[in-house]
């Protein structure tokens, strides 16, 4: 039941003349110590704060931005000071009745009580610190347990301490400083150190931990002190206690060129090194006060930087085994600009022979005729796909694999995209016996009956039969190699003929180029099945079809094997099927390949042809 307000000033004792009485209430405040923990937690009416805000109305409350007066409750050896103010937006608490609340509850006075913040004197909005304070960005000190506690300690510290509104709820007294414009045009919030010390002895106590100031602190912008050296130094704003009174501050800083009434002007200029010095200690407290630092952005580009270029040589290299991109030979590892002795026409010259041979300027290809370059390594790109039961990762249903070997290509003219090698493509689908009548049907459609490659035959084997089955399609002749008869000639078996391809090729060691979409998935896979592809000796390297197509596309975002598919002009039937996604995944890589060519040779007409129309625009100006 709420308490009435005579019930509430009976329990502050207001009728005894040393505590107070009913015309000056707030002496009934000078040791809230004697406030009963009933009354702490009793809502607080209108009537009831507007009687102990010294008979001050709430509609004539300032709001932040105004000069005010603080109010300081005593508490013994203990400075409790709370504002008379309401926030500028006039959004402040409500009762049941919907009426405003202007005064800080007694809990909430009784938390200030206990914090440890001791203002000592009330200061004056605009006042100016002294040089013997130092201070702490807020929003530095605001993420000191994400970025400068051990990942051991960190989440102790947040939960109990910072998150959830903690952090901002406790006292600070707070102050502003104007950086130069040059590096921000917002003003720098602070709090004092010695607050902040407060906080990691409240911090050590409760968790038996020895947090401290970081290492070379003020070298991380993390604490600032100020010389008198002309360079400009904090002022007071206010005492904030919730984030909401923080941000309402924040809002209300003075202009740069605010000075209190009287206050005596100093008509010095800092000096060049004095101004660099304090530039240089806004750039840190800015830093410091960012999510991320400079040093973790710089990092974190060049190491994007770092893949992307790694991406375009991948592709690069894909360009190369496929004959659609000449290996760099020793001429074009001499640079000609270092050989001064030739003319500026030799030098010319010199300069286009190193960038063809390098690869950096390429002709334009003949797609009716064969590639004119070498198959760089003689490699074999095997693509292996798998599909896993949607509802346990672990049981494999499907295996796909496909094979490409360069020495099929030689003679073949590649025609648009490549599409003439798209029927070198020889793919196999084994279905898993054990697992059978196992089928995706909820979070992807499944369809392992429906292969489209190799006459559209699936193989049944056993689950005990896998690592064989799958080692025999990475030795010669490499998956499917057989041709169904196109006359009344005899033929053999298919594993008949299998094994005497083995035969013949079983001294040969070819290059093997493992392709697939999202490879490392696919690994895992086989690795269940007790294959593992990683242990080839003869493995040259892993390529992943998504990645060449981000290279392709200067995008950061992932593709489905749908979705580059469809923007290479391929139709896809039946995805999500194994052997189909394998097949479809080195048609992919295929296509990808001759995009990217294409897509540097038209970089380069357009720059060859905006260079025309720079020379004939300067030719027609001088002819005029």
């Amino acid at each position: 039941m709420a308490l009435s307000k005579q019930e509430k000033l009976k329990l502050l004792h207001v009728d005894d003349p040393a505590r107070g009485s009913v015309e000056n209430p707030s002496a009934a405040f000078q040791d809230t110590r004697s406030v009963p923990s009933l009354l702490l937690s009793a809502p607080i009416t209108d009537s009831w704060t507007s009687d102990l805000n010294r008979g001050t109305s709430s509609s004539n409350q300032p709001s932040y931005g105004e000069d005010i007066e603080p109010v300081i409750y005593s508490s013994n050896d203990e400075n409790v000071s709370a504002s008379k103010s309401k926030s500028a937006s006039g959004k402040g608490r409500r009762n049941k009745k919907g009426e405003q609340r202007s005064f800080t509850s007694a809990a909430q006075l009784k938390t200030v009580a206990s914090s440890g913040s001791t203002p000592g004197h009330p200061l004056q909005r605009g006042q100016l610190t002294s040089l013997e304070e130092t201070f702490c960005p807020i929003q530095a000190v605001s993420k000191y347990p994400y970025r400068y506690v051990g990942k051991d300690l960190s989440a102790s510290v947040a939960q109990g301490f910072f998150d959830a509104g903690k952090f901002w709820a406790r006292t600070w007294d707070v102050y502003y400083i104007h950086p130069p414009t040059s590096i921000a045009v917002k003003p720098i919030l602070l709090i004092p150190s010695n607050q902040v010390q407060a906080l990691f002895t409240e911090v050590n106590e409760g968790l038996r931990c020895d947090l401290s100031f970081p290492e070379t602190s003020e070298e991380l912008g993390f604490v600032l002190s100020f010389n008198d050296d002309s360079t400009p130094r904090p002022r007071y704003l206010g005492q904030s206690t919730s984030r909401i009174c923080f941000d309402t501050m924040a809002s209300k800083v003075p202009k740069e060129d605010y000075k209190l009434a009287g206050e005596v002007q100093s008509t010095e200029t800092p000096t060049d090194r004095s101004f660099a010095a304090f530039k240089q200690k806004m750039e840190a407290a800015l830093e410091a006060s960012k999510n991320k630092s400079k040093a973790s952005r710089i990092k974190k580009q060049a190491e994007r930087v770092h893949q992307k270029q790694g991406w375009c040589r991948e592709l690069k290299r894909t360009q190369r085994y496929l004959g659609l991109r000449p290996r760099r030979t020793a001429t074009a590892k001499e640079d000609p600009l270092h050989k001064p002795a030739l003319s500026w026409t030799e030098l010319q010259v010199a300069i286009q022979e190193h960038a063809v041979a390098a690869g950096q300027i390429l002709p334009p290809l003949d797609i009716t005729k064969p590639v004119p370059y070498a198959f760089d390594e003689d490699v074999v790109f095997i693509c292996v796909d798998v599909e896993s039961y949607e509802r346990s990762h672990n049981v494999i249903t499907e295996i796909g694999i496909s094979t490409l070997d360069t020495r099929d290509l030689g003679a073949i003219p590649p025609e648009v995209d490549g599409r003439a090698w798209r029927d070198v493509i020889r793919s196999r689908h084994f279905r898993i016996r054990e697992h059978a009548h196992l089928v995706n049907v909820d979070f992807v459609i499944g369809c392992a009956d429906r292969f489209e490659f190799n006459n559209k035959q699936s193989e049944w084997i056993s689950i005990k039969e896998a690592p064989q089955t799958v080692a025999s399609c990475f030795r010669p002749p490499f998956s499917a190699t057989f041709t169904p008869p196109t006359s009344n000639e005899a033929f053999p078996s298919i594993d008949a003929w299998n094994k005497m391809s083995s035969t013949q090729h079983q001294e040969e060691k070819r290059n093997i180029i493992l392709v697939g979409q999202d490879t490392v998935t696919d690994i895992n896979y086989l690795q269940k099945v007790g294959y593992n592809p990683l242990n080839l000796p003869n493995l040259l390297e892993i390529l992943d079809t998504s990645t060449l197509y981000r290279a392709l596309k200067r995008d950061n975002c992932t593709r489905s094997l749908g979705a580059i598919l469809l923007d290479l002009g391929i139709s896809g039937w039946n995805l999500h099927n194994a052997g189909n996604d394998a097949a479809y995944t080195l048609q992919a890589m295929i296509g990808i390949a001759f995009r990217g060519l294409s897509a540097k040779q038209d970089r380069e007409r357009r720059e060859v042809e905006k260079a025309k129309r720079v020379e004939d625009a300067v030719k027609e100006v001088e002819e005029r």
